[in-house]
């Protein structure tokens, strides 16, 4: 009986490593709540915080933005006299 309590904690540990193995995941994310099956989810690019945040963003003058539709949303901002634009479609890719 004096053994009792190490093999309760070896039972305790084995079950605990056993949930974390079973947990899913596919490139870092948790996917325990998927509302679809696991196996459906393919994995594509890029991967978890495989997106650099903006911290310091390059600006370019209007006329060199060949890359902006006339169509594309951007949020607008004047402050101190100088106005600057903020593609949505690129700031959502940041998030």
């Amino acid at each position: 009986m004096k053994n009792k309590p190490h093999i309760l904690l070896v039972i305790f540990i084995l079950l605990a490593v056993s949930l974390q193995v079973s947990a899913a995941s596919i490139n870092g994310f948790n996917l325990d709540d998927a509302l679809i099956p696991v196996d459906e989810i393919h994995s594509g690019d890029p991967p978890k915080d495989g997106i650099p945040s903006l911290d310091n963003p390059i600006f370019i003058k209007v006329s060199q933005a060949h890359f902006l539709r006339d169509t594309d949303r951007v949020l607008a901002l004047t402050r101190h006299g100088v106005s600057k634009a903020y593609p949505l479609r690129i700031l959502n890719w940041h998030l």
